[in-house]
């Protein structure tokens, strides 16, 4: 017979399996009340993608495109696109399997979600630099795609980003949500980004090698006190990525993961600095 007990067991194993994820915090202001577009693009028949973007002056002289961690939305990134400088054209959007985007299950391949990254790059933008940032998961995900399209972008973003896959570890409950009943009992969010973290491991291990071979410039910000990607990721990229095309490297101290949004200025400045360094210079 299924008592309280259960109850508070599954309610227990959810709490453990959510506090793995790391959505940003997010101040609860919806896009349109700090003037933000909605619009989607539809670079396949399999693929719509969902973004909100915001341009605060007709002069913008770059395009700076998002890509939130695990789980995540574009509405995570209100705050940080309601104070886009007016020089820059800033572009979010749901990852696959987020919020409006399709397709709606999860999606393992790094080189799917960069593909994301490359066709709003190339159906979104007007001819104008383009940076790429990415925030935990995203990381991987926008250094996947100046791998693939290294002639698209000017520069790449790795904001507390998850390179290291030596530091992936799973969690024992995210195994168990992989089986059925439990699967569809945490929700489809909470789903997605389980079988994400997962897969990721993997998906780090084959970027690795790709790594060195990376041409576009890199701008890499990382909070000291990340409990959740830690900073012992920075050797890693360190160690991997060109140095020649490692432009700067800043480490806010005591920050925790969510620094895009506690450090919004911050995250700002170095985009502008991404966009305005000559191509395929630091």
């Amino acid at each position: 017979m299924f008592q309280l007990k259960h109850l508070r067991a599954i309610g227990a194993f959810i709490m453990s399996l959510s506090a793995i994820s790391c959505g940003p915090p997010g101040s609860g202001r919806s896009f349109e009340s700090v003037g933000l577009v909605e619009s989607t693009i539809q670079p396949s028949a399999e693929h719509q993608v969902r973004l909100l973007s915001a341009q605060k002056g007709e002069d913008a002289k770059a395009t700076v495109i998002l890509v939130h961690g695990t789980p995540g939305s574009a509405d995570g990134w209100v705050d940080m696109l309601a104070q886009t400088p007016n020089q820059v054209h800033a572009i979010a959007y749901d990852r696959l399997g987020y919020g409006k985007t399709r397709p709606k299950g999860s999606v393992i391949s790094l080189a799917r979600h960069a593909q994301t990254v490359i066709d709003i790059a190339e159906l979104a933008t007007e001819d104008k630099p383009v940076v790429i940032a990415g925030h935990s998961y995203g990381g991987p995900v926008v250094a996947k795609a100046a791998l693939m399209r290294p002639d698209l972008f000017r520069a790449v973003i790795l904001a507390a980003a998850a390179m290291d896959p030596g530091l992936e570890k799973v969690h024992w409950a995210q195994r168990m949500a992989t089986y059925q009943p439990l699967k569809f009992m945490i929700g489809r969010t909470l789903r997605t980004a389980n079988e994400e973290l997962i897969g990721l491991e993997a998906e780090l291990v084959a970027l690795e090698r790709e790594l060195p071979d990376m041409t576009v410039p890199i701008y890499i910000i990382h909070g000291s006190a990340d409990d959740l990607v830690p900073i012992e990721n920075l050797p890693f990229m360190k160690k991997h990525l060109p140095a020649e095309q490692v432009c700067t490297v800043t480490v806010i101290e005591d920050q925790n993961h969510f620094l895009p949004w506690n450090e919004i200025e911050a995250f700002w400045a170095i985009a502008l600095k991404a966009a305005e360094d000559e191509p395929g210079r630091c």
